[in-house]
């Protein structure tokens, strides 16, 4: 069964997807192919955002903080921090650090045009 495609900024053929998800290195609910970073979501959906769409990459960790009975729990999560030429930022979640570690590694290998790391705003 195909993937119901949906670009994230940049529209490409359905065949170039197609080949491009088949070699794609998996990484969780990540996929880095030679084209497109591709996010699976629920129910057979598959987001993609191509190269020349991304400016920079980093990685993102959010923590939430939430009372479980007479206890507070902690919760981490990471995301693969994606932003576009215009500004926008595409957050797109992983399961672990690891996986978003290695996106960040094939992005900077595949991708010689994306910045990868962090910068802050300038003041």
């Amino acid at each position: 069964m195909e993937p119901r495609w949906k670009a994230i900024a940049e529209k490409l053929p359905a065949e170039v997807l197609r080949q491009d998800y088949a070699g794609a290195d998996r990484l969780g609910r990540l996929a880095v192919g030679r084209q497109c970073v591709y996010y699976t979501r629920l129910l057979g959906g598959v987001d993609y955002l191509p190269f020349s769409a991304v400016a920079r990459a980093y990685r993102r960790e959010e923590d939430c903080s939430s009372m479980m009975g007479c206890c507070r729990q902690s919760f981490v999560t990471h995301y693969l921090v994606l932003v576009l030429p215009d500004g926008r930022l595409k957050k797109l979640e992983a399961d672990r650090k690891e996986e978003v570690k290695q996106a960040l590694e094939l992005l900077e290998e595949r991708g010689p045009g994306i910045a990868i790391g962090f910068v802050g705003e300038e003041k």
